[in-house]
């Protein structure tokens, strides 16, 4: 329960790329209008989170799930898919807050079986599906040895198809670090993490894409390093971080308890 807290605080305080081949199917299958309208999205995605748990009311969310779903209706672009199952999953951390479990799972169920459901799925599309199952995994109780095995699987799968993808070695460590150590958790976090940071926001910029990934991963990677008394590579790393995000509010949180 206490992991689970944990995973929630840090998602809700925190504010790669795909291939070229992958851009050239997906961007120009959108129309003008999708196109307008999934610009910068995952910025609009996380600025509408945002402003929900300040709120206290989903309206600013659901504003954009019913412009994305609007799109879906005229245009089945996977990426479109990919974008739905994003906002679904900001929209399960905000059930979680409000201690609104059933709606968190059902957000989360959502979104996984709309990933599962795609076709020639890509990297992209792996990498999310295993953060949504990590994230949901909370939920499922004696099922959740048997998603752990997928949310490894789907992790591999978009690392493989994608080596420099910063999100599959991100999502793959973050499984990995939430994982206890009697079930196997702890081995590899720090080296994917590690790569994690060192790949770029996005293989070829466009705001279309996903880009997240980066400030989550050096916030890991500096709570590792802090929990393995490992105090000046956790120095290293924070300032690494800090230069690159310096309004993070988890990494500003985290100078504490390295001064400590």
């Amino acid at each position: 329960m206490k992991k689970i807290i944990s995973y929630v605080m840090v998602l809700c305080v925190s504010i790669t790329s795909l291939s070229a081949c992958h851009q050239e199917k997906k961007i120009p299958a959108l129309s003008v209008g999708a196109q307008s309208s999934l610009a910068e999205i995952e910025k609009r995605i996380y600025a509408a989170f945002v402003d929900s748990i300040l709120q206290n009311d989903l309206s600013s969310l659901e504003t954009i799930d019913k412009e994305l779903q609007g799109i879906t209706q005229r245009n089945q672009a996977n990426l479109v898919w990919y974008w739905r199952s994003y906002l679904n999953y900001y929209k399960a951390i905000y059930y979680v807050r409000q201690d609104d479990k059933k709606l968190a799972e059902k957000s989360c169920d959502e979104a996984i079986t709309w990933l599962e459901d795609l076709d020639n799925k890509t990297s992209e599309d792996y990498a999310l599906l295993a953060l949504i199952q990590s994230f949901g995994i909370q939920f499922k109780g004696a099922k959740a040895m048997f998603i752990s095995s997928k949310i490894k699987k789907n992790a591999k799968k978009a690392i493989a198809m994608e080596p420099k993808n910063l999100r599959a070695h991100f999502v793959f460590a973050s499984n990995d670090f939430y994982t206890p150590e009697k079930y196997g958790g702890g081995k590899n976090a720090e080296k994917f993490l590690l790569k994690a940071i060192a790949l770029p926001n996005q293989k070829i910029k466009n705001p279309y894409l996903p880009s997240w990934g980066k400030e989550r991963a050096y916030e890991m990677l500096i709570k590792l390093y802090i929990k393995k008394k490992e105090l000046e590579n956790a120095k290293k790393y924070f300032k690494e971080g800090i230069e690159l995000y310096p309004e993070s509010y988890n990494l500003k949180q985290l100078a504490a308890k390295l001064i400590e």
